[in-house]
């Protein structure tokens, strides 16, 4: 009987980087700002993502600690983009989202 292989993905060479961008509500106190930290975050509740992500993405694009070790607060759950903006939108969380995603959900 042959057994199911299962393949886990493997970080290699950087092929691209891309700066991250704060997404904030219009009247968010950061909303003005040209730019922040990553240390912003410990600040501020970030969404709750749902669903499998893998680890090296999660630590890279909202991680669950500042750079200075300062944890980030989850808050509600969303499950795709769209309720991430509507979470964002009301007020009840900041996220990051990589300059790719802003190309793509202006």
């Amino acid at each position: 009987m042959v057994g199911h292989l299962q393949h886990e993905p493997v970080v290699g060479a950087v092929l691209r980087e891309e700066p991250l961008h704060l997404m904030v509500a219009s009247d968010h106190p950061l909303a003005g700002q040209e730019s922040v930290s990553m240390e912003v975050l410990g600040d501020h509740i970030v969404p709750r993502l749902n669903g499998p992500l893998p680890a090296y993405w999660e630590s890279a694009v909202l991680p669950t600690r500042t750079p200075a070790g300062r944890p980030v607060r989850r808050g509600l759950a969303a499950s795709t983009f769209y309720e991430i903006l509507a979470l964002v939108d009301a007020g009840d969380a900041v996220c990051t989202v990589p300059d790719e995603g802003q190309r793509y959900n202006a």
